[in-house]
């Protein structure tokens, strides 16, 4: 659920519209993403251990292969389904400065915080949760 946007005018006199939003990345930029590979490695090694499993019937190693499915999907669900927090303005220069939010049920919050940045001309500050992804 995206927040209402907010307009903020910075010291230099430009006005800048911050709004929060939920962002689904296309493969392609996914492919982009730091470690993505190493996610992909990693997914492929998840599931053939747990074909190994299943042929087998290991008992203890059941444990094992829930728990490994748990945090992938844990990280998977995390990254998908993050807020993000846009910036924008028509300028003159314009401009676009984007944050991810690290803590969910700060997304309100970081708005506030990243916008009181904005307005003090801070575009590239880091408020506490939020981590800059785009300028």
């Amino acid at each position: 659920m995206a927040d209402a946007p907010q307009k903020v005018n910075t010291p230099d006199g430009r006005e800048w519209l911050v709004s929060s939003e939920r962002r689904k990345r296309s493969m392609k930029e996914s492919r982009e993403t730091p470690l993505f590979w190493a996610h992909v490695v990693v997914t492929a090694i998840i599931a053939g251990v747990m074909i190994w499993i299943f042929r087998h019937n290991t008992g203890v190693l059941w444990i094992l292969v829930v728990a490994m499915f748990v945090i992938w999907a844990v990280g998977f669900v995390g990254a998908t389904l993050g807020v993000m927090i846009r910036a924008d303005t028509q300028g003159p220069p314009p401009e676009h400065r984007l944050w991810k939010v690290s803590k969910r049920s700060a997304r309100k919050q970081a708005q506030q915080d990243v916008a009181a940045a904005i307005g003090r001309g801070e575009l590239t500050a880091e408020p506490p949760n939020t981590r800059l992804e785009e300028i």
